[in-house]
């Protein structure tokens, strides 16, 4: 009869573990991934942000300015997101990271012909300009819900 509620007990602990994996793989790792890939795609072909700074007509000066501040950004909040998981500072920073490029998002989805957003460097999914906007909104928000899904550590004091 011990046995029983022995392994109940461990069965329990085998759970909290893969609810604790899996709010870390939601909260932190997929997110990460997916800054550090966006890094690393801007930096691989910076043609299509150059080219959404001149349609917004930014000068080439600041144009390479802030494409370089945002893969060293990007990197930067993936690398954390990947390797710190439970420092809430990087997740919180990568919320609002993610919802003021969602603010953008809307922005040039309301122009008559949006440019690229340049969000992934040369991967395409979609043919229409509209329809990837939208589709970076809808992965924005689930990265939202996917690092809000998990409390904040609270400060020791």
């Amino acid at each position: 009869m011990n046995s029983a509620f022995a392994r109940h007990g461990q069965d329990g602990n085998l759970q909290m573990r893969i609810q604790t994996v899996a709010s870390f793989a939601f909260a932190s790792w997929i997110p990460g991934c997916v800054f550090l890939f966006a890094s690393i795609s801007k930096a691989w072909d910076p043609s299509t942000l150059a080219s959404l700074w001149t349609r917004l007509g930014i000068g080439s000066t600041l144009g390479n300015c802030v494409l370089l501040g945002l893969v060293f950004f990007e990197g930067v909040i993936g690398l954390h997101l990947l390797l710190l998981p439970q420092v809430g500072r990087s997740r919180l920073i990568a919320i609002i990271s993610l919802v003021l490029f969602c603010v953008f998002l809307i922005y040039l989805s309301t122009l008559n012909l949006p440019p690229s957003c340049g969000c992934l460097g040369a991967v395409r999914f979609f043919k229409n300009t509209q329809s990837e906007l939208y589709w970076g909104i809808a992965r924005n928000a689930f990265l939202i819900a996917g690092m809000l899904s998990v409390p904040f550590a609270k400060a020791p004091r």
